[in-house]
């Protein structure tokens, strides 16, 4: 599968990290949209571009990432300026049109509780790997030395993605590798599910289909401390054969895991090879920069950058109307919410925390208002509120904030034109990462269709170089 040749133009990444620079005004409060109204917020874009958007009717503005080209002549040259240059230093998210699905020959209980989305990140990476498998098997055929192929699945859940490389055509010896009781429990029992269904379909015993120990799962958590030698020391002996190579694979690996991911890579002899796409880049502990090129650009990632990484202007196209307006009318009722907090305690000078407010409690701000009371959480559980709020007036305080309701969407959806950039800039960080020490074969590709999944850039790599 080839690779576009705009992602390895590495000369490009200054002029990212010097974009992102300047306009690191618009993502430093990302994490914060409680202090939209409390900081203005609004104030912080240029005149110009208020003064454009303002005009706009709230439907188009939360149209803007998708029909923007629609009406660039009409904006002010800065703001033309910024969103192009968003859209060219971002890696297409675009699914690769090379990657059409293999159909795999699998049993009913292989798919049986995966959801749509996670049914489509598995065929991806199924399909990936049997093309894979397609040209080492040829390329070793072709040499006289063919060696299995074994693939340990970190982060692997409940098995969905480990099962099918078992018990597919593909005929993998897979080790699931996940740090949660629940999801190892799980896997084990959809295993067992699979072999009975497999030893009723195919009338046979399980020592003539050679399948069984084909899938084990281990519970173990991986941080960055781990070595190669210790992971593989958690797999059952004689699993892994000493003849096997190994591919590494990482579906969705949360947060630092990624990068402990490419390190177990880099320092093991027996992986050869890697497949791994990241998520929740704001999760764990911070390893961006990884590559020495980026560390030279002086640039770093605030946290509220990383978690701006992870939206998606393809998810967010794909949604309705109504869910893009609700989506945008929670970000106001906290807004709103933590300005009546501030005045109900006055003396409080950290953030106010909410857990979760359900939707069916988002129906309007004053039962949202009513519920975050009750959700409320600060340093400080002694506080005692300085004054309360009737439910007039806090009907009062919503008409006079909601003339504002169109301002917080633009600030939204500006800030959702340069998530892609930032995203492009940790993996191609990552990417540049292994070319510096030396492995052949580095590529991101986006593998699956954004809409299902967001986090779609894979990042694929192999210690021998392509024939």
């Amino acid at each position: 599968m080839e690779a576009n040749s705009k992602q390895y133009d590495n000369s490009v990444l200054p002029n990212i990290t010097e974009f992102l620079k300047k306009y690191a005004w618009i993502f430093q409060d990302y994490e914060d949209y409680n202090g939209f109204f409390r900081d203005n917020l609004w104030c912080r874009f240029p005149d110009e571009w208020r003064l454009y958007l303002k005009t706009l009717p709230l439907k188009q503005i939360l149209s803007l990432p998708k029909s923007w080209k629609e009406s660039i002549a009409l904006m002010p040259e800065s703001l033309q300026n910024y969103i192009f240059q968003c859209t060219t230093l971002s890696l297409s998210k675009v699914r690769d049109p090379n990657l059409s699905l293999t159909t795999y020959s699998h049993y009913k209980s292989l798919s049986r509780g995966m959801s749509e989305k996670k049914q489509h990140e598995v065929d991806s990476i199924f399909t990936l790997v049997s093309n894979f498998l397609k040209a080492k098997r040829k390329n070793e055929d072709s040499n006289d030395n063919l060696k299995e192929l074994a693939c340990i699945d970190v982060g692997s859940g409940e098995g969905y993605l480990s099962s099918v490389l078992a018990f597919s055509n593909l005929q993998l010896k897979c080790i699931g590798i996940d740090d949660q009781d629940s999801h190892i429990d799980g896997a084990n029992q959809r295993m067992k599910n699979i072999l009975k269904e497999i030893r009723k379909e195919e009338n046979s015993n399980m020592e003539d289909l050679k399948i069984e120990n084909r899938l084990h799962f281990v519970k173990k958590f991986l941080d960055e401390k781990v070595t190669p030698s210790e992971m593989l020391s958690f797999i059952p002996k004689d699993f892994i054969l000493e003849s096997n190579e190994i591919l590494l694979i990482g579906l969705h690996t949360c947060g630092s895991l990624a990068n402990t991911m490419l390190d177990l890579f880099l320092k093991s002899e027996k992986i050869k090879y890697f497949i791994g796409i990241g998520c929740c880049y704001h999760k764990g502990k911070d390893h961006f920069p990884a590559s020495e090129m980026v560390k030279k650009l002086d640039f770093r990632l605030p946290s509220c950058a990383l978690s701006l990484a992870c939206e998606s202007i393809g998810e967010w196209n794909a949604m309705a109307f109504d869910e893009q307006n609700y989506t945008i009318t929670r970000y106001f009722y906290r807004s709103l919410a933590e300005v009546l907090l501030r005045e109900m305690y006055p003396e409080y000078k950290g953030l106010f925390t909410l857990r979760k407010i359900r939707k069916h409690k988002c129906n309007s701000f004053y039962e949202y208002f009513e519920e975050a009371l009750k959700r409320l959480k600060s340093k400080n559980q002694s506080m005692a509120p300085c004054k309360a709020f009737s439910k007039n007036e806090l009907e009062e305080k919503y008409l006079h904030y909601s003339q504002h309701f169109n301002e917080l969407a633009a600030f939204y959806i500006i800030q959702l034109f340069i998530a892609p950039v930032i995203e492009t800039l940790i993996v191609r960080d990552r990417v540049v990462y292994l070319q510096e020490l030396n492995i052949p074969e580095v590529l991101a590709i986006p593998i699956f269709e954004e809409e299902l999944s967001p986090r779609n850039l894979c990042i694929v790599a192999s210690k021998y170089h392509k024939q």
